[in-house]
């Protein structure tokens, strides 16, 4: 299958999940600045996500995401060394 096809029926999916979760939050007061950036920031990362895809290879990515989350262990760690001993 062909990633942009692919991407675009995903991104459909994923679109009209989304409006239908939230639309009831609409009218409990949900700040519709928050879901309009979280809607646009999901599609824009999509895209990026494609275009990153295509000009790395598969072990790269890993690499790049271990790094990641070791990043977030340790801010995690970070935050409650200090919540606990500052």
């Amino acid at each position: 299958m062909v990633i942009g096809r692919q991407l675009l029926f995903l991104q459909q999916r994923v679109f009209i999940k989304g409006t239908v979760t939230l639309l009831p939050g609409l009218w409990n007061r949900l700040q519709r600045v928050l879901l309009a950036i979280m809607l646009i920031g999901g599609l824009l990362g999509t895209h990026f996500g494609k275009a990153v895809k295509k000009k790395l290879s598969d072990t790269k990515i890993k690499s790049y995401f271990v790094y990641v989350v070791l990043f977030a262990i340790a801010m995690v760690a970070f935050k409650l060394f200090r919540i606990t001993f500052g």
